[in-house]
């Protein structure tokens, strides 16, 4: 949803030209504006990109796109000290600093909702064929359960053993499995030395 704010309603609220003026000079992308009490929350796009608190009436633009038509000035609550890029296109930047590609692209944050939403479907999927959602260690003195380059690490306490942080969970899964837990899956992190990032991983035994 986005904000319109403009200097004729505004006027008729008690809003002068000078305090229009102000207002469009200190907007700037990542600012939070608005007030903190009888007001609701939206996301102004176009010439601030900010998020905002901020009071009016539903309204539509010329060419029909909902809005928010602002009968009060918002309030700068919080500024942004760092300019926003308006383009975000580093992997690197975007895996550090994950805050900044959603503030670019509200598409990074519909990935991770997303992502949310599958998880939870396939926990209560496989809830309902009688499994039971287990957590195997992540560090462990060997990896196996899968052919890659494990990372190395080693522990304060444990200076003179070399440790793993698993490339797979399913031999974990199967010891479970010996010891009578019977239908059981995991859903976590598996981490492989080919690359830059780990990945999910679902690994079910029955």
């Amino acid at each position: 949803m986005q904000i319109v704010c403009n200097l004729g309603p505004l006027k008729e609220q008690g809003a002068s030209s000078e305090e229009w003026t102000t207002f469009r000079h200190i907007v700037r992308r990542g600012d939070w504006f608005g007030e903190w009490s009888k007001s609701m929350t939206w996301l102004v796009n176009g010439l601030s990109d900010c998020w905002l608190e901020a009071i009016g009436y539903t309204h539509k633009t010329a060419s029909g796109e909902p809005s928010l038509l602002v009968t009060q000035i918002p309030k700068l609550q919080a500024p942004s000290l760092h300019q926003i890029p308006q383009k975000l296109d580093d992997a690197g930047v975007k895996a550090r600093r994950p805050h900044v590609a959603m503030l670019v692209d509200r598409k990074a944050i519909q990935t991770i909702q997303m992502r949310s939403h599958i998880e939870t479907w396939l926990a209560s999927h496989l809830q309902s064929l009688g499994f039971h959602k287990v957590s195997t260690p992540l560090l462990t003195a060997g990896s196996g359960g899968a052919v890659a380059r494990p990372f190395e690490t080693v522990a304060t306490e444990l200076q003179d053993t070399k440790l793993n942080l698993r490339i797979a969970p399913e031999l974990w899964l199967k010891r479970l499995m010996v010891g009578g837990m019977g239908k059981v899956y995991e859903m976590g992190p598996a981490f492989r030395n080919e690359g830059s990032s780990d990945f999910m991983l679902l690994h079910s035994s029955c």
